[in-house]
């Protein structure tokens, strides 16, 4: 027994030793040893070893009971970052077809009865002025279409007026083709003395419903 307590006595000294050489080897902060490598010096039961001057409120982590990760910052826990909005192609509306256009002549114009032989759709020479203003227009206006209609006074059987005044419109028809328009740009028709424009009592206005309207009408893209 007392063999037993002499050995411990001696591995005390020892362990002693070893700790004041240990502790002789290295520097002090903030109230604990540390060696030439700055860690914290131990003895051999693993305690933090202490200086003169520690105190509790010296302890760090990983001594004197302070857990070893105690004091180190949680990592901020970082957001998923949001999903790109969706891209949507934007198709552009079709644009609308352009709406034809109408231009009219300021007024139409009317050969009147004066210029034919009575009972007859032969034109005279005196219509040759205005036939010819008429031209004059469809040269410019290339997409102009004419429309000729021929009328007559109330006298005599309207089959016979009817037949007459779509001949008249036919003769100013021939004459404007021979001065260079297209036929496929005119068409003509024949009323007989409907929609008078003149009193058929009268000889002054029977010579005014005797007569033959041009109109013309252009359809262009805007």
């Amino acid at each position: 027994m007392k063999k037993r307590s002499v050995v411990l006595s001696l591995l005390a000294a020892i362990s002693v030793m070893v700790s004041t050489q240990a502790i002789s080897a290295t520097s002090v902060a903030n109230g604990y040893a540390v060696n030439s490598t700055g860690q914290i010096v131990t003895n051999n039961f693993g305690q933090c070893w202490h200086t003169g001057f520690w105190t509790p409120a010296m302890a760090v982590p990983g001594c004197d009971g302070v857990p070893a990760n105690a004091g180190v910052p949680a990592l901020p826990k970082v957001a998923a970052p949001a999903p790109a909005p969706a891209v949507v192609a934007v198709v552009p509306a079709p644009e609308p077809a352009p709406a034809p256009k109408t231009i009219f002549t300021d007024k139409p114009i009317t050969i009147e009865g004066a210029n034919f032989d009575s009972g007859s759709a032969n034109l005279k020479s005196t219509a040759s002025s205005q036939l010819d203003t008429v031209v004059e227009f469809a040269a410019k206006y290339k997409e102009a279409n004419l429309t000729v209609v021929g009328y007559t006074d109330s006298l005599g059987k309207e089959s016979a007026n009817q037949v007459l005044s779509r001949k008249r419109a036919e003769s100013v028809k021939a004459y404007l083709t021979g001065k260079g328009v297209a036929a496929s740009r005119i068409t003509t028709d024949g009323k007989g003395s409907a929609n008078p424009v003149g009193d058929n009592k009268t000889a002054a206005g029977r010579a005014q419903n005797r007569r033959v309207e041009i109109n013309s009408v252009e359809r262009v893209a805007q």
